[in-house]
């Protein structure tokens, strides 16, 4: 956990079961649990391509419980094709770099 400025940095790195890796690295504002900044990387598939800095950008500025309705709602409504991974793994690796920020 790594803080500055009332921003603490966190990271995951998920191995997927029988699947993929996703890496996270993000900024939290403290107080308030809000996403300053996410890059989300790893071994995994996904169409289109674009659809993760897509998907960066919409969750910065957002509480981080609203992220997970965020990323189903965006994978649904943009008709996201995910190979190796799939919505939950992606929230499950963004749980674990927000804890490891002592939030």
């Amino acid at each position: 956990m790594e803080q500055e400025n009332g921003i603490s940095k966190g990271s995951s790195v998920y191995k997927v079961p029988e699947g993929k890796l996703i890496k996270v690295w993000l900024e939290v504002e403290v107080p308030g649990n809000i996403l300053v900044d996410i890059k989300l990387t790893g071994d995994f598939f996904i169409h289109p391509e674009e659809w993760i800095a897509s998907l960066e950008n919409e969750l910065k500025g957002m509480s981080m419980d609203d992220i997970p309705g965020k990323i189903i709602e965006q994978a649904e409504k943009d008709d996201v094709q995910l190979v190796g991974i799939g919505t939950e793994d992606i929230i499950h690796a963004i749980k674990l770099a927000f804890e490891s920020t002592g939030s």
